[in-house]
């Protein structure tokens, strides 16, 4: 028995580094065409890459953004500035409460914000986060608190890029990448937001839906509520404006309103601005920089009324 036990641990310690050593293999030698399992390609849309390295630069800001895409092409770190306090947004694309929670971790002690923002896109907590861990993955640094998540989300693409990423980081070759300010998405703007290109949408209708929510994005939610307050930071949620069209379609809206209230101060900016769909926005979820100019001047409204401003 002692000689099988024995012989299994020495087979699977050859598993575990052949396993780690093909990985590395095929990430560095085989096309991505021919990998579709392991993703390397640094930067991306949301320019996670150059928000991450100027996040870790910072000594601190007066106000903390987190949330999905609709935090980063949303809130305008340079209007939101007019206020007086200095912001940062650590927004990016399909950031679920799981993936906020990691860089919650990280930065939270860091920046050291006596206000944290947190949009709070329903669909958000809707989703089981993979983009977003792939994200965080290739753009940051691969720790444990990550890695836990990625084995946690069992997705093979995920732990695949993982092992090839902390591979990377660890001979350091990432240090030499450098993202393009503009790309299909907008132009980064230092602070963490993306300016789009002022495209218009079109009208669209929608059949009735409704948010299927996953309570494990919950979990987390509050996980993060609690740090914030243990922090001493403030925190104000907000909702983000969707295309009416979009917004009107979702039957259990109130549902979602009535448990953020619960959480914490939120607004939902759907109800306290009125917007155009062929005007305001770039798609149907997304504010073009007409709409994120009428929605950061409604915030700022919003937060002196809280005393949030001062």
């Amino acid at each position: 028995m002692k000689k099988f036990i024995t012989t299994l641990a020495k087979f699977s310690l050859f598993c575990a580094f052949g396993y780690f050593l093909l990985v590395c293999v095929f990430g560095m030698s085989i096309p991505s065409y021919y990998s579709p399992n392991i993703t390397s390609h640094l930067g991306g849309s949301g320019h996670l890459n150059s928000r991450i390295k100027e996040a870790n630069n910072k000594a601190h800001v007066d106000i903390l953004i987190l949330g999905s895409s609709h935090a980063y092409r949303g809130l305008d770190t340079r209007i939101i500035e007019r206020s007086g306090k200095s912001a940062f947004n650590l927004g990016s694309s399909s950031q679920t409460p799981i993936q906020t929670e990691i860089l919650v971790n990280r930065y939270l002690s860091h920046l050291e914000p006596s206000l944290v923002i947190f949009e709070v896109y329903p669909s958000a907590f809707t989703l089981d986060g993979a983009e977003s861990s792939l994200d965080l993955i290739i753009n940051s640094r691969v720790d444990l608190p990550l890695a836990k998540l990625v084995i946690k989300q069992k997705n093979i693409k995920l732990i695949n890029s993982g092992v090839y990423a902390s591979m990377r980081q660890f001979l350091n070759l990432e240090t030499v990448f450098t993202e393009e300010n503009t790309n299909s998405s907008g132009t980064y703007i230092s602070g963490g937001f993306v300016e789009d290109s002022v495209r218009t949408y079109r009208y669209d209708d929608y059949d009735k839906q409704r948010w299927d929510f996953k309570p494990y994005q919950f979990e987390a939610f509050d996980r993060i509520l609690s740090s914030i307050k243990l922090s001493g930071a403030e925190c104000l949620l907000v909702f983000s404006p969707i295309t009416p069209s979009r917004y009107n379609s979702y039957t259990n809206q109130v549902y979602f309103d009535s448990l953020m209230t619960s959480k914490a101060s939120y607004f939902n900016f759907n109800q306290l601005i009125q917007l155009d769909d062929s005007l305001h926005f770039s798609d149907s979820h997304h504010l073009n920089q007409h709409g994120v100019e009428i929605y950061n001047r409604k915030l700022l409204q919003v937060m002196d009324s809280l005393g949030l401003s001062d």
